[in-house]
């Protein structure tokens, strides 16, 4: 097993585990407070918990060498702005339910990725320089949830 693996593993492990910490003690008013996103707690916290499994998947195509094509993130905003509108009212029970199945299924994941992998470059972004599956996990996978569980923080502090 990769040690850089497994540190990058636990790193999405401590993140996700603050997500659910933070959840959990939320009441219903905080739950329907704005975010700086423009969306609900309920929404931007849904957002990072459901994204888990799609970023899970296309980090392991690009590890595994498919050609996955670069996007720009203006791809993000129509499907992020469809999503909050549809889950602006989500149940806590069911972010809880995500962060924690699909937290540790990506973390799980995350151990079975090779330095090899991990140092495989990648077109992640039109325009921009190539990204080592490293980065891509550090960048996207663990710091999309530490911004969205950040905004909530800061919508319900």
């Amino acid at each position: 097993m990769s040690e850089r693996a497994e540190a990058l593993a636990r790193q999405f492990e401590a993140v996700n585990d603050d997500a659910i910490a933070t959840v959990e003690k939320l009441n219903d008013e905080q739950w329907r407070r704005t975010t700086g996103e423009g969306w609900t707690v309920a929404a931007c916290a849904h957002h990072a918990s459901s994204s888990h499994e799609g970023i899970q998947q296309w980090v392991g195509a690009l590890a595994s060498g498919v050609a996955v094509p670069p996007a720009s993130l203006d791809d993000f905003h129509e499907p992020n702005a469809k999503h909050a509108k549809e889950y602006a009212d989500c149940p806590k029970t069911v972010v809880l339910d995500e962060l924690r199945t699909k937290g540790p299924a990506a973390a799980a994941f995350l151990r079975t990725l090779s330095d090899e992998q991990l140092d495989r470059q990648v077109d992640v972004l039109r325009g921009m320089p190539r990204w080592r599956i490293q980065d891509v996990v550090e960048r996207i996978l663990i710091g999309h949830a530490v911004e969205h569980i950040g905004s909530v923080k800061a919508a319900t502090a």
